[in-house]
């Protein structure tokens, strides 16, 4: 994943926006200019939280795109406790997923 610090005009407002290019590529931007993701950028201690952002903004993408979703979970058991799950619990399932991968 690549996540790109962008500005907030660039950004449209949003805190962060995770899209999935057709090579599989996953592209995460950042709001720089808003106070609480500047200050993850500069201290270690702030950076689960935006962990924390990116994950669900990932999640998002990854409960509409199946493919980049079995790339990313490939174990059988996994997978069907994820598709077992309605859209919203998905989601949600997915990031905590997310969120102990990176922990």
């Amino acid at each position: 994943m690549i996540l790109i610090p962008m500005s907030d005009a660039a950004m449209g407002g949003m805190i962060c926006k995770v899209t999935i290019e057709a090579n599989g590529d996953i592209i995460g931007g950042i709001n720089k200019e808003h106070e609480w993701v500047s200050e993850a950028l500069m201290k270690p201690v702030n950076r689960k939280a935006l962990t924390y952002v990116v994950a669900r903004e990932l999640a998002a993408e990854l409960a509409i795109n199946e493919v980049i979703r079995k790339k990313l979970f490939k174990k059988p058991a996994l997978l069907r406790l994820i598709e077992e799950k309605d859209d919203q619990t998905r989601e949600r399932f997915m990031a905590r997923l997310l969120l102990d991968r990176a922990a």
